[in-house]
């Protein structure tokens, strides 16, 4: 009956389901002795859970008349002696049995499918990142080629003005290639464990003005105690996360980027705000997730993705953590890292949360 239907519901894959189901009915014959396999209650819930296998489309169409076909075949089945209110019960076991192996069936199938879906989502995703990648190296390697070529084919007739200009460009698309490539070390290492960090105490209030030099007119207000902390952090490292925070406002942001840092009992927190729009409630986890990006970020075809997750890799290592939330009025990411409080300076009780 199940492949009848199926047959009537255009699935030229109903004769192979119905030869599966027969298989199995042969093979429970052979290993299950002459009294199973003379039960075709048993056959035809053999058949219908091979069916329910296979079935792709109509699957709950075919578990429905799978399950009339079980109900009726357990109910008309006549066995020596029995009476009518047995048969009602062996029709009720056998209903509820054939469901419950349907429905787990069916579950198993829907989490391979989940599982199908987010490795095509994955390989997507990075066939994606790998083409980012490559647009992105393109730009500062045209420019730095570019200017290379200039500067060969024209050898001693540039101005000091001129070449002051060319070193400079060649610095800043140099820190962009490096910066790029820092990255993706740091997400290739991480992911096989190892990465491995210099922990010590630093002073943040120095990394913070080292990694903000190359970002002009980006304004820092500090609280009054924050020059004076030091964390138990790596400062290369630490510095990687500021400026990947800050080429994400400005990418991303809006147009009043800017800095709060302040101290609180145990950590030291630096927030990287913006006047831009808030990000989704369903997207704020997302655009920490490697080779991820939220619809705005998608927007932008020189983004590489790996930033944020980079970034919040770095600051759970160095016992910190990194988070994103929007108060009505900006955009916050807000990197917290804890305060060395062995040596060094002592914190005053003032400090600003």
């Amino acid at each position: 009956v199940s492949g009848a239907v199926m047959l009537g519901r255009g699935r030229p894959d109903a004769a192979l389901h119905l030869l599966i189901g027969m298989v199995g009915i042969a093979i429970w014959a052979v290993v299950g002795g002459s009294g199973i396999a003379n039960d075709p209650i048993l056959g035809f819930m053999t058949m219908a859970i091979a069916g329910t296998l296979l079935v792709r489309d109509h699957q709950r169409t075919y578990v429905i008349v799978a399950s009339v076909s079980v109900a009726t075949t357990a109910f008309f089945t006549a066995y020596e002696g029995q009476t009518l209110a047995e048969r009602t019960v062996r029709t009720v076991v056998s209903l509820t049995s054939f469901m419950v192996l349907a429905w787990l069936v069916t579950w198993l199938k829907a989490q391979a499918g989940d599982r199908q879906r987010r490795l095509e989502d994955a390989l997507a995703s990075k066939d994606e990142f790998v083409a980012t990648v490559s647009h992105e190296l393109r730009t500062p390697l045209t420019t730095i080629m570019g200017i290379a070529h200039e500067m060969q084919d024209g050898v001693g007739t540039f101005r000091p003005a001129e070449l002051e200009e060319f070193a400079s460009l060649l610095a800043a698309e140099s820190a962009d290639i490096a910066a790029i490539v820092e990255d993706l070390l740091v997400a290739s290492r991480s992911e096989v464990g190892s990465l491995t960090l210099d922990l010590r105490p630093i002073s943040l209030a120095s990394e913070l003005e080292a990694a903000t030099t190359s970002f002009d007119l980006i304004p820092i207000q500090t609280s009054r105690d924050f020059p004076l902390a030091l964390v138990t952090a790596d400062a290369g490292r630490t510095r990687q996360i500021i400026r990947n925070l800050l080429s994400n406002a400005q990418r991303y942001g809006g147009s009043d980027v800017r800095i709060v840092a302040a101290t609180n009992d145990v950590h030291a927190v630096i927030e990287v705000r913006d006047n831009g729009g808030p990000i989704p409630e369903a997207e704020r986890e997302q655009i920490f997730v490697a080779y991820q990006r939220a619809e705005t970020s998608r927007r932008n075809p020189s983004s590489v993705g790996l930033g944020l997750t980079v970034s919040r890799q770095l600051a759970q290592l160095m016992n910190g953590d990194l988070r994103y939330e929007h108060d009505g009025t900006d955009s916050v990411f807000r990197l917290s890292l804890p305060l060395d409080l062995s040596e060094g300076p002592e914190i005053p009780e003032q400090a600003v949360a």
